[in-house]
């Protein structure tokens, strides 16, 4: 993906044999492009003692030597991801002012390479960014929150007598195909509520045949079959499938393509100029949508662009807007102003749920309680492997807050992206006048006080186990080159079941990721795109990959070593 960003050359002065230590914190630290070193060569780049005794080193332990190097840099400290850069505010007060070092902390501790806040209470609001190159108006994906513009436009349907939230879904989908006959008895605001019955793994494809507007009917076309995994009405089921559907009964029971409709009938009325949508998320790219922020994956705690997958995300994660659009919707959806977009009495239907006992969810919104220092909040979020957004609403406060950030994390060893929902409920607690980090919020924290972020320390030694089989890869397929000749000759002389051994356990080494998708799918009851894998876990993926690559290029040597005759002497 391209860096949009503004570039930036850094210089380092550097002693002899210190070049990785200090062109990795010269580059992460000042988002620099290019790294110039005093005293370099010329033909190498390094600094003078670099080029000796590492240089001679054998390749995969030359590897283990600077990649050790570049660790103990990162493990030096945080590496702050930028600088605040403040937006003027309409409102300033204390515990604003607490809110910008707060985030601004977040943000530094944790790598972040961007944050766009949205504050709205007191009928002001409040916009702040962090980072390079942020400013109020970069585009931000926010992911499944994009499920609360499908629901209102659900509902402007229903106030207009277009839609019936308890008619079955096929009267408005007849062409939906489903073996069981209980699929009749799903209503549309089984849909909105997630307990349709349906299941993420039937969510939609890539349509490979159609673009544009044409793509949510190709989607939903090409759906075939529909298993249910539960009576409909009687389990929830967090499945995008069924914001998918409801998007498509929008732009079917409306006449108009989904994306129109939701441009012409609440992001311009409501004046969210540079709020969009797309239909595949391998569309948040810079390139595609100027202005954006480019996701980040990480490893080592340190942030690096990476693309999104091809995902088919229509109504359910297809929305990219700003902060200050964002601090507009807050307006709407804290129960203010809603500028004739949001019918009356929606609000409260849209964030009631169906049995609060079973589950808190309800057409895209999560409501949790009141707890002992915190009033009754309503959450929604969104996360894709490089963004994640949050929206915190008290509406007894009338205080909201929105949090765009530019990463995300997923893997198990941190509780990610719970640590990412630390920032909007920390905002939301200094706001009722509450220490975050003394407060337990159930929405990022359960019964633990919301912290300023992991130490991300531990998500480097997270990180350290997987690249450690990474290195060991490298040392082994490297050994394996260098002793391929020996072995095909042992091999030669000995039984050939050993020969039939090792070629099975380099044939195990390979099958290992696939395995390992495999076991990812099934986890997620869907498919897993390769490349989301990477997004969430990067070093782990590589973990997984390595071991085959290495077991291949070592399989490969050996094979060009069987084919060389073995020298012979003449008499």
């Amino acid at each position: 993906m391209r860096n949009t960003y503004p570039r930036a050359r850094g210089w380092a002065k550097l002693p002899p044999g210190r070049d990785v230590v200090e062109a990795v914190q010269v580059v992460v630290g000042g988002g620099a492009d290019a790294v110039t070193v005093d005293g370099a060569h010329s033909d190498t780049g390094r600094a003078p003692d670099v080029a000796g005794p590492v240089g001679r080193l054998r390749f995969g332990a030359r590897v283990a030597v600077l990649t050790t190097v570049a660790v103990l840099a990162v493990l030096a400290g945080p590496v702050p991801s930028g600088s605040a850069r403040a937006a003027p505010a309409q409102h300033q007060d204390d515990r604003l002012a607490e809110v910008d070092r707060f985030v601004a902390e977040f943000a530094a501790a944790n790598r972040i390479p961007g944050v766009a806040l949205s504050v709205v209470q007191d009928g002001s609001r409040h916009v702040r960014e962090f980072g390079s190159g942020i400013t109020p108006d970069t585009k931000f994906v926010i992911g499944s929150e994009s499920k609360t513009f499908t629901a209102v436009a659900v509902l402007q349907l229903v106030q207009e007598d277009r839609v019936d939230l308890q008619r079955p879904v096929r009267d408005y989908l007849p062409d939906l195909r489903s073996a069981d006959p209980r699929f009749d008895d799903i209503t549309v605001d089984m849909l909105l509520r997630m307990s349709s019955g349906l299941s993420e793994i039937n969510s939609p494809a890539r349509p490979r045949a159609a673009t544009g507007d044409a793509m949510l009917a190709a989607a939903v076309d090409g759906l075939g079959e529909l298993p249910l995994f539960a009576p409909p009405g009687e389990a929830f089921d967090y499945a995008n499938l069924n914001y998918t559907l409801l998007a498509r009964i929008v732009e079917l029971v409306s006449g108009t393509p989904y994306h129109d409709y939701l441009r012409t009938r609440i992001f311009e009325p409501l004046g969210m100029t540079g709020t969009t949508t797309v239909e595949l998320a391998s569309q948040f790219d810079p390139a595609i949508l100027p202005g954006l922020a480019p996701g980040h994956a990480q490893v080592l705690g340190l942030p690096f662009p990476w693309p999104e997958t091809p995902l088919f995300v229509v109504g359910a994660g297809d929305v990219v807007s700003t902060a200050t659009d964002m601090a507009r919707w807050l307006e709407v959806v804290r129960g203010g102003d809603a500028g004739g977009v949001l019918p009356p009495g929606a609000l409260d239907q849209a964030r009631q749920p169906l049995d609060p006992a079973l589950n808190n969810y309800a057409m895209g919104w999560m409501t949790y309680p009141a707890t002992a220092d915190l009033p009754l909040r309503i959450y929604g979020g969104g996360d894709l492997p490089t963004y994640h957004a949050d929206i915190v609403i008290a509406p007894e406060t009338g205080t909201a807050v929105s949090v765009m950030v530019n990463t995300n994390l997923a893997f198990p060893p941190v509780r990610l992206p719970l640590l990412y929902r630390e920032i909007a409920t920390g905002v939301s607690a200094i706001l009722h006048g509450k220490d975050p980090r003394s407060v337990a919020d159930p929405i990022s924290a359960g019964d633990d006080p919301i912290s300023a972020g992991d130490d991300p320390t531990v998500r480097t030694v997270a990180d350290l186990v997987p690249l450690a089989v990474v290195l060991l890869a490298v040392v082994g397929a490297d050994r394996g080159v260098v002793r391929a000749p020996v072995w095909v000759a042992a091999r030669r002389r000995g039984p050939r079941w050993r020969l039939a051994g090792s070629l099975v356990g380099l044939g195990l080494l390979v099958v290992v990721p696939f395995a390992l998708l495999g076991l990812f799918s099934l986890a997620a009851g869907r498919p897993v795109p390769v490349n989301y894998l990477f997004s969430a876990w990067p070093s782990a993926f590589v973990a997984a990959v390595s071991p085959a690559v290495a077991a291949l290029v070592v399989a490969a040597a050996r094979a060009r070593a069987a084919a060389t005759r073995p020298a012979t002497t003449g008499g």
